[in-house]
Protein backbone atom coordinates (compact mmCIF):
# COMPACT_ATOMS: atom_id res chain seq x y z
CA UNK A 1 0.00 0.00 0.00
CA UNK A 2 1.22 3.18 -0.88
CA UNK A 3 1.80 5.56 2.33
CA UNK A 4 0.75 9.07 1.43
CA UNK A 5 -2.79 8.12 1.18
CA UNK A 6 -3.77 11.86 -0.29
CA UNK A 7 -2.29 10.44 -3.31
CA UNK A 8 -4.22 7.57 -4.22
CA UNK A 9 -5.74 9.65 -6.68
CA UNK A 10 -2.71 9.91 -8.94
CA UNK A 11 -1.76 5.95 -8.28
CA UNK A 12 -4.83 4.55 -8.76
CA UNK A 13 -7.14 6.83 -10.96
CA UNK A 14 -4.55 8.97 -12.73
CA UNK A 15 -2.55 6.13 -14.22
CA UNK A 16 -5.71 3.84 -14.76
CA UNK A 17 -7.53 7.11 -16.87
CA UNK A 18 -4.73 7.15 -18.42
CA UNK A 19 -4.13 3.76 -19.85
CA UNK A 20 -7.58 4.05 -20.85
CA UNK A 21 -6.86 7.27 -23.10
CA UNK A 22 -3.90 5.61 -24.45
CA UNK A 23 -6.24 2.78 -26.06
CA UNK A 24 -8.85 4.73 -26.93
CA UNK A 25 -6.42 7.17 -29.09
CA UNK A 26 -5.28 3.75 -30.40
CA UNK A 27 -8.58 3.19 -31.26
CA UNK A 28 -8.77 6.56 -32.47
CA UNK A 29 -5.47 6.10 -34.79
CA UNK A 30 -7.42 3.12 -36.41
CA UNK A 31 -10.28 4.25 -37.04
CA UNK A 32 -8.29 7.82 -38.64
CA UNK A 33 -6.39 5.29 -41.19
CA UNK A 34 -9.70 3.90 -42.09
CA UNK A 35 -10.95 7.71 -43.07
CA UNK A 36 -13.89 7.85 -40.46
CA UNK A 37 -12.28 10.84 -38.51
CA UNK A 38 -9.82 13.27 -39.13
CA UNK A 39 -7.67 13.09 -35.93
CA UNK A 40 -7.26 10.43 -33.43
CA UNK A 41 -8.06 12.44 -30.51
CA UNK A 42 -11.54 13.21 -31.52
CA UNK A 43 -12.48 9.66 -30.28
CA UNK A 44 -12.37 11.02 -27.36
CA UNK A 45 -15.43 12.85 -27.48
CA UNK A 46 -17.11 9.61 -28.68
CA UNK A 47 -19.41 7.70 -26.13
CA UNK A 48 -18.46 4.24 -25.22
CA UNK A 49 -20.68 2.58 -28.12
CA UNK A 50 -19.69 5.32 -30.72
CA UNK A 51 -16.09 4.15 -29.93
CA UNK A 52 -16.70 0.49 -30.29
CA UNK A 53 -18.56 1.55 -33.92
CA UNK A 54 -15.45 3.14 -34.99
CA UNK A 55 -13.47 0.53 -34.39
CA UNK A 56 -15.58 -2.50 -35.68
CA UNK A 57 -17.73 -0.19 -38.41
CA UNK A 58 -17.54 1.47 -41.67
CA UNK A 59 -18.70 4.46 -43.25
CA UNK A 60 -22.44 5.00 -42.98
CA UNK A 61 -22.35 2.21 -40.16
CA UNK A 62 -24.91 2.42 -37.84
CA UNK A 63 -23.88 3.83 -34.63
CA UNK A 64 -20.53 5.70 -36.18
CA UNK A 65 -20.23 9.49 -35.68
CA UNK A 66 -19.97 11.81 -38.28
CA UNK A 67 -16.05 13.52 -37.98
CA UNK A 68 -17.51 17.16 -38.08
CA UNK A 69 -20.18 15.85 -34.97
CA UNK A 70 -16.74 14.69 -33.09
CA UNK A 71 -15.31 17.64 -33.74
CA UNK A 72 -18.19 20.29 -32.69
CA UNK A 73 -18.01 18.36 -29.54
CA UNK A 74 -14.88 19.11 -28.71
CA UNK A 75 -14.59 22.20 -29.51
CA UNK A 76 -17.34 22.73 -27.31
CA UNK A 77 -15.24 21.03 -24.66
CA UNK A 78 -12.13 22.78 -25.14
CA UNK A 79 -14.12 26.30 -25.11
CA UNK A 80 -15.90 25.81 -21.78
CA UNK A 81 -15.15 25.13 -18.12
CA UNK A 82 -17.04 23.64 -14.98
CA UNK A 83 -17.98 27.03 -14.49
CA UNK A 84 -20.50 27.06 -18.04
CA UNK A 85 -22.54 24.13 -16.29
CA UNK A 86 -25.52 24.97 -14.38
CA UNK A 87 -25.54 24.16 -10.46
CA UNK A 88 -28.32 21.82 -10.85
CA UNK A 89 -30.37 20.32 -13.64
CA UNK A 90 -33.98 20.63 -13.47
CA UNK A 91 -35.62 21.68 -9.98
CA UNK A 92 -33.30 23.32 -7.20
CA UNK A 93 -32.82 20.76 -5.05
CA UNK A 94 -34.48 20.70 -1.46
CA UNK A 95 -32.91 21.41 1.68
CA UNK A 96 -32.05 18.25 3.68
CA UNK A 97 -34.67 17.07 5.66
CA UNK A 98 -34.34 18.44 9.65
CA UNK A 99 -32.91 15.44 11.64
CA UNK A 100 -34.53 16.30 14.62
CA UNK A 101 -37.30 13.82 14.40
CA UNK A 102 -34.51 11.03 14.21
CA UNK A 103 -33.49 8.51 16.89
CA UNK A 104 -30.49 10.21 18.79
CA UNK A 105 -27.81 8.30 17.26
CA UNK A 106 -29.00 8.78 13.19
CA UNK A 107 -30.07 12.82 14.54
CA UNK A 108 -25.77 12.69 15.50
CA UNK A 109 -24.76 10.92 12.68
CA UNK A 110 -26.84 12.58 9.75
CA UNK A 111 -25.66 16.34 11.79
CA UNK A 112 -21.74 15.44 11.92
CA UNK A 113 -22.40 14.57 8.04
CA UNK A 114 -24.24 17.87 7.01
CA UNK A 115 -21.48 19.49 9.08
CA UNK A 116 -18.86 17.52 7.80
CA UNK A 117 -19.98 18.14 3.63
CA UNK A 118 -20.66 22.22 4.67
CA UNK A 119 -17.13 22.36 5.82
CA UNK A 120 -15.80 20.32 2.30
CA UNK A 121 -18.22 22.01 -0.18
CA UNK A 122 -19.15 25.40 0.85
CA UNK A 123 -17.77 28.76 0.12
CA UNK A 124 -17.33 32.09 1.67
CA UNK A 125 -20.43 34.11 1.44
CA UNK A 126 -19.23 37.51 2.48
CA UNK A 127 -19.17 40.38 -0.30
CA UNK A 128 -16.07 41.53 -1.57
CA UNK A 129 -14.99 45.36 -1.95
CA UNK A 130 -13.58 46.85 -5.23
CA UNK A 131 -9.90 45.52 -4.45
CA UNK A 132 -10.46 42.83 -1.71
CA UNK A 133 -11.78 39.39 -1.96
CA UNK A 134 -13.36 37.51 0.85
CA UNK A 135 -13.27 33.87 1.69
CA UNK A 136 -12.93 31.34 4.14
CA UNK A 137 -9.68 31.73 6.12
CA UNK A 138 -8.17 27.86 5.89
CA UNK A 139 -4.56 28.34 6.78
CA UNK A 140 -3.42 31.85 8.82
CA UNK A 141 -0.29 33.52 8.13
CA UNK A 142 -0.05 36.27 5.51
CA UNK A 143 2.25 36.59 2.09
CA UNK A 144 2.17 38.69 -0.64
CA UNK A 145 3.70 37.87 -4.11
CA UNK A 146 2.51 37.26 -7.91
CA UNK A 147 -1.04 35.29 -7.97
CA UNK A 148 -0.27 32.66 -10.88
CA UNK A 149 -3.71 31.54 -12.59
CA UNK A 150 -3.46 27.69 -12.90
CA UNK A 151 -5.76 26.31 -13.99
CA UNK A 152 -4.74 22.47 -14.10
CA UNK A 153 -2.01 20.31 -14.05
CA UNK A 154 -0.96 21.39 -18.13
CA UNK A 155 -0.10 24.65 -16.62
CA UNK A 156 2.19 23.54 -13.69
CA UNK A 157 5.44 24.45 -15.69
CA UNK A 158 4.37 28.08 -15.04
CA UNK A 159 5.16 28.40 -11.23
CA UNK A 160 7.99 30.01 -10.39
CA UNK A 161 9.15 30.08 -6.71
CA UNK A 162 7.03 31.91 -4.28
CA UNK A 163 3.84 32.27 -6.64
CA UNK A 164 0.41 32.78 -4.67
CA UNK A 165 -1.60 29.58 -6.73
CA UNK A 166 -4.66 30.70 -8.23
CA UNK A 167 -7.32 28.17 -8.91
CA UNK A 168 -11.17 27.02 -9.26
CA UNK A 169 -10.17 24.10 -6.89
CA UNK A 170 -7.19 21.55 -6.18
CA UNK A 171 -6.93 18.02 -5.94
CA UNK A 172 -4.02 15.87 -5.46
CA UNK A 173 -2.26 16.88 -8.50
CA UNK A 174 -1.30 19.78 -7.04
CA UNK A 175 0.68 18.41 -3.94
CA UNK A 176 3.80 18.17 -6.26
CA UNK A 177 3.68 22.54 -6.27
CA UNK A 178 3.54 22.87 -2.41
CA UNK A 179 6.96 23.30 -1.86
CA UNK A 180 7.15 25.92 -4.46
CA UNK A 181 3.88 28.08 -3.21
CA UNK A 182 3.81 31.40 -1.10
CA UNK A 183 0.16 31.01 -0.36
CA UNK A 184 -3.11 29.38 -2.15
CA UNK A 185 -5.99 31.09 -3.11
CA UNK A 186 -9.17 28.98 -4.41
CA UNK A 187 -12.85 29.72 -5.81
CA UNK A 188 -14.07 26.46 -4.35
CA UNK A 189 -13.83 24.59 -1.49
CA UNK A 190 -14.21 25.04 2.65
CA UNK A 191 -12.16 24.47 5.65
CA UNK A 192 -12.06 20.82 5.04
CA UNK A 193 -11.50 20.95 0.96
CA UNK A 194 -8.00 19.39 -0.37
CA UNK A 195 -6.60 23.39 -1.27
CA UNK A 196 -7.28 24.26 2.62
CA UNK A 197 -5.33 20.65 4.25
CA UNK A 198 -2.53 21.01 2.53
CA UNK A 199 -2.28 25.00 3.05
CA UNK A 200 -1.98 23.88 6.59
CA UNK A 201 -0.08 20.87 6.48
CA UNK A 202 2.55 23.39 4.50
CA UNK A 203 2.22 26.05 6.87
CA UNK A 204 1.03 28.52 4.09
CA UNK A 205 -1.46 31.46 3.83
CA UNK A 206 -4.65 29.90 2.53
CA UNK A 207 -7.89 31.46 1.51
CA UNK A 208 -10.76 29.69 -0.24
CA UNK A 209 -14.35 29.33 -1.43
CA UNK A 210 -13.50 32.80 -2.33
CA UNK A 211 -16.36 32.18 -5.33
CA UNK A 212 -14.63 35.02 -7.90
CA UNK A 213 -10.61 34.84 -7.64
CA UNK A 214 -9.79 33.34 -10.55
CA UNK A 215 -12.13 36.38 -12.52
CA UNK A 216 -11.46 38.93 -10.69
CA UNK A 217 -7.57 38.42 -10.22
CA UNK A 218 -5.36 38.44 -13.37
CA UNK A 219 -2.96 36.72 -13.50
CA UNK A 220 0.70 37.57 -12.73
CA UNK A 221 -0.78 40.37 -10.64
CA UNK A 222 0.43 41.00 -6.84
CA UNK A 223 -1.56 39.96 -4.05
CA UNK A 224 -1.50 39.89 -0.41
CA UNK A 225 -3.11 36.64 0.91
CA UNK A 226 -4.48 36.93 4.78
CA UNK A 227 -5.35 33.62 5.58
CA UNK A 228 -5.85 34.57 8.73
CA UNK A 229 -8.62 37.03 8.00
CA UNK A 230 -9.50 35.13 4.67
CA UNK A 231 -9.09 38.13 2.78
CA UNK A 232 -7.17 38.09 -0.95
CA UNK A 233 -6.09 42.10 -1.38
CA UNK A 234 -4.96 43.15 -5.01
CA UNK A 235 -1.98 45.69 -4.22
CA UNK A 236 -0.28 45.67 -7.46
Amino acid sequence: MYRLRDERGVYSDIWASGLMRRAALEAGRRATERGLIADPELIVDASLDEMCALVTGGAGAVGVPANDELAARAEFRHTHTAKDAPPFIGDAPHPPPDPSGLPPAPRRLMTAMGISLGMLFGSSEAEHDAETLRGLAASPGVYEGPARLIAGPTEFGRIQQGDVLLTPSTTEAFNILLPLLGAIVTDNGGLLSHSAIVAREYGIPGVVGTREGTERIADGTRVRVDGTAGEVTVIG
